[in-house]
């Protein structure tokens, strides 16, 4: 989809607004459009040194995230985001 691509352009001030709204509580956005965000925010690979500053905003958003979020959300966003593949690299 269109989306993703334009979500996934390495720009740190779209990186920035795009975090922005997916950790928002208070978001409108559908289930599916924040699945868009994430894929297209997240480009671990292609964009590390963008990726890097969000590995302890994560942390720090998790436990909000889960406790105030609905189940599906909570799953696409530690799904999505989560940095733990830095174990290893």
């Amino acid at each position: 989809m269109r989306k993703v691509l334009d979500f996934s352009l390495p720009d740190p001030t779209l990186k920035e607004t795009l975090w922005n709204e997916i950790t928002d509580s208070q978001t409108k956005d559908s289930l599916m459009e924040t699945r868009f965000k994430i894929q297209g925010f997240w480009q671990r690979h292609a964009q590390p040194d963008l990726m890097a500053p969000y590995y302890e905003k994560y942390y720090a958003t998790l436990k909000r995230v889960v406790d105030t979020r609905d189940r599906e959300f909570a799953e696409a966003f530690i799904n999505g985001l989560s940095p733990a593949f830095m174990a290893r690299e």
